[in-house]
């Protein structure tokens, strides 16, 4: 007995070793890469799958395949596409017609390692097709059940930057992930080396030499034995369960952190921290260090930190504005900055801007499923308008009518929200509390992170009276937002100006042709030069258009100034004012505007909501959210 343990023993530390070599094979070929190479050893090892978030061009097919080639296993790349279809992955019984029975034709997902690129391309009928697959190693087609090989591991990628005619995997296809990790560019020494590489291979005419000895896939058996029996000590197992139950009881651990979880971490979460922390520590410890590791040591029992185990809504977008709210967070600033703004998603969890036109009959009229869809399908065929996608561009109608068209899509069930902002230089004024401004930006925030969240696409018109009104197209998540919060902070003003005349009537001439049948328009400002081109602009977007006003204002615009003598003006052009003796010119001007701002609301039936700057904004704005006229 004893004679059969050190085999055995000896067997697993072969493996360990094996796989030493195939570490160093693949450092070889994927250079620059060590996050990645660590996340595909890890999740070999603890049998998991992972999704990888990779600018293009960043050696993801070549890691996959190279894997492949170190190993004893078969790989296959799979495209997604918006066309695909499950019977694409899983395969179909094919009929055959000389003797009339059917035969089953095995799909891409009968091999080992599979690279399923850019999996959000597919809709979620596809992506659900690797459900059944990645957690049970089989495969349903009609009656039958065809088991997948034992060594079976997925790799999906996900471009981070465009995300226009993709689909949002689904929370259960998430779940299926072990990892997700973020892959970003190599350094200046190893592009060189990268570039030397890529000389060397089209000399020889080869890619990818295979190394010397593949690893059998009973070696990787064996090492997920190895790994398998490693101790985990009691503290890391608690570490883990705790971990887990605060995204299930966030209010146990801290009083913020409910603000930031919809739903907690399944066992399989927990399942997949612990098999990813021993396959860590046999990653790392075991094979960087000639003498091993105890094995119950907590610093190694961590999954590796190059490897991310995935959470929902972990996803990366723009990594400069990222770092840019964590630098802008240390300090206060007057205006509000990219870290207030963004932090203002966690406060808007749960709410939803829902369609308000209802339909006119049960079978007809504008009316908005509860349930939502990534579909696309064509709607028309216009003039190439500035902010169009070039990539849509109709070459054929082009062609035949001498000017560019372009062809426009509708997302199926899915809604464009165009935040419309005036941000003159009058903006820069409050009595109480905070700017016009200021509440102008914070309300747009909060209104862009709940279309965000609940699934619609964010685009924003944006005009300072300074320059042409700045376009952002619709776009979905953290994409769409954070570039309209950071150039709504760029526009707003800093120092006192008069309100500018053709401010909101250029950005509403701008947005005008950009408009699909459906869209909702938010606009935000103090309305100070809403004239009669403006308003027959709106109301012509309002045919098709759900519209929503805005209306910023200040307690002292509408009481007009106390008793007394002011020192007012701008900068080289002051002048005392009596409070007294303009206070009723000014209420008259005043209530002519609010009148005349609600006579258009009545004739156009758009709702018109008042924020002040006295305002709390984030309860002013969920308790607009919840009004009839909203929410109806």
């Amino acid at each position: 007995m004893d004679s059969l343990a050190v085999d055995l023993n000896r067997s697993q530390n072969n493996a360990l070793a094996s796989f030493k070599e195939l570490r160093s094979y693949l450092n070889t070929q994927i250079l620059g890469q060590e996050k990645l190479v660590e996340s595909l050893l890890v999740a070999l090892l603890a049998e998991g799958h992972l999704l990888i978030e990779v600018p293009p061009g960043l050696a993801k097919t070549r890691a996959i395949r190279a894997l492949s080639h170190g190993l004893e296993c078969d790989f296959q790349r799979v495209q997604f596409t918006p066309d695909m279809l499950p019977a694409d992955l899983t395969g179909s019984d094919i009929y055959r017609p000389e003797d009339g029975s059917f035969r089953f034709q095995r799909g891409p997902l009968f091999h080992n390692l599979i690279l399923a690129d850019e999996i959000n391309r597919a809709p979620a009928k596809v992506q659900s097709a690797l459900l059944e697959a990645m957690a049970e190693h089989q495969i349903s087609v009609g009656l039958s059940t065809y088991a997948l090989p034992c060594l079976f591991l997925v790799m999906a990628t996900q471009n981070p930057i465009e995300h226009e005619g993709t689909y949002p995997l689904p929370e259960a296809q998430l779940d299926r992930f072990m990892l997700h990790t973020l892959v970003d560019y190599p350094d200046r020494a190893n592009t060189l080396l990268i570039m030397d590489l890529a000389r060397r291979e089209a000399l020889e005419g080869r890619e990818l030499p295979p190394p010397s000895r593949p690893l059998a896939q009973e070696v990787v058996f064996s090492a997920r034995r190895e790994a398998l029996g490693l101790t985990l000590a009691p503290s890391v197992a608690e570490y883990i369960a705790a971990l887990v139950d605060a995204t299930r009881r966030p209010d146990t651990y801290s009083s913020k952190l409910k603000e930031w979880l919809r739903w907690g971490a399944s066992p399989r979460a927990a399942i997949a921290i612990e098999r990813g922390a021993r396959a860590g520590l046999a990653g790392r410890a075991r094979l960087h260090q000639p003498g091993g590791c105890s094995g119950d040591c907590a610093e190694c029992a961590a999954p590796p930190p190059v490897a991310r185990l995935h959470g929902t809504g972990a996803r990366r977008h723009h990594p400069g504005l990222h770092q840019r709210i964590a630098a802008e967070s240390a300090r206060t600033m007057i205006v509000p900055d990219l870290a207030e703004l963004s932090a203002l998603r966690g406060a808007v969890r749960g709410l939803n801007l829902r369609a308000r036109r209802p339909a006119m009959a049960q079978l007809q009229g504008g009316h908005r499923s509860a349930q939502r869809g990534r579909g696309l399908e064509f709607e028309e065929v216009r003039l190439y308008t500035a902010g169009d996608d070039a990539r849509n561009i109709d070459w054929r109608v082009t062609a035949r009518r001498g000017m560019p068209h372009t062809k426009l899509f509708r997302e199926e069930r899915e809604r464009p929200v165009w935040l419309v902002a005036d941000l003159h230089p009058g903006l820069f004024f409050g009595s109480q509390r905070q700017f016009k401004s200021a509440v102008l930006l914070r309300t747009a925030a909060l209104l862009a992170w709940v279309a965000a969240l609940g699934g619609d696409r964010v685009g924003a018109v944006i005009a300072d009276g300074k320059s042409a009104p700045r376009i952002f197209p619709p776009r979905a998540r953290e994409a769409g937002v954070l570039p309209v919060l950071q150039a709504l902070i760029e526009a707003q003003p800093r120092m006192p100006g008069t309100p500018t005349h053709g401010g909101l009537l250029s950005a509403m001439t701008t947005l005008r042709p950009l408009l699909h049948p459906g869209s909702l328009i938010l606009m935000l400002g103090d309305f100070a030069d809403f004239d009669p081109h403006t308003e027959d602009v709106l109301a012509s977007a309002a045919v098709h258009s759900d519209c929503r006003l805005l209306w910023i204002t200040d307690p002292l615009e509408s009481s007009g100034l106390p008793p007394g003598s002011y020192h007012a003006g701008l900068p080289g052009r002051l002048w005392w004012l009596d409070g007294e003796d303009i206070r009723v010119k000014w209420q008259s001007v005043w209530e002519e505007r609010a009148q005349h701002l609600n006579d258009l609301s009545m004739r156009l039936n758009l709702p018109l909501s008042r924020l002040n700057t006295h305002d709390a904004v984030i309860e002013r704005v969920v308790t607009l959210l919840k009004e009839p006229a909203w929410a109806a």
